[in-house]
């Protein structure tokens, strides 16, 4: 599968509302469902995190990673931007919280530290890196 080269951030399954609002807002969010994305809607984690690292594409997901996840984004050394928050958010809650620190996820998503990067009412912290 050949690399999606105008994209730059790949936006999660568990996000896929959020993902196709980012897409409206920025051309260069892809999503499930977006027709430019080349896995199936219910690839594996770890196929599309492969497919993801191998594009060199960031990441935004919601705080409920695991392990394997976890793994395979320090293997491929992604930029990870985690929703993190205490409870799960509705779509105008997402959209709010992406618009109040949109700049900070923007500048961690296209050039930020390669690592786990949690964004929460505060706005965006580096967790781990790689």
């Amino acid at each position: 599968m050949d690399c999606p080269e105008e994209f730059r951030v790949f936006v999660d399954a568990n996000l896929t509302a959020l993902g196709s609002w980012l897409a409206t807002r920025d051309p260069r969010f892809l999503h499930i469902g977006h027709s430019d994305w080349p896995l199936s809607a219910d690839a594996p984690d770890e196929d599309w995190l492969d497919f993801v690292g191998r594009c060199g594409l960031a990441v935004l997901i919601r705080d409920r990673y695991r392990t394997r996840e976890k793994a395979k984004l320090r293997e491929h050394g992604i930029t990870a931007v985690v929703v993190a928050v205490s409870r799960n958010l509705t779509l105008a809650e997402q959209q709010r919280l992406i618009a109040e620190h949109w700049d900070a996820i923007i500048d961690t998503l296209t050039g930020g530290v390669p690592g786990i990067h949690h964004l929460t009412t505060s706005g965006v912290r580096l967790m781990e890196t790689y």
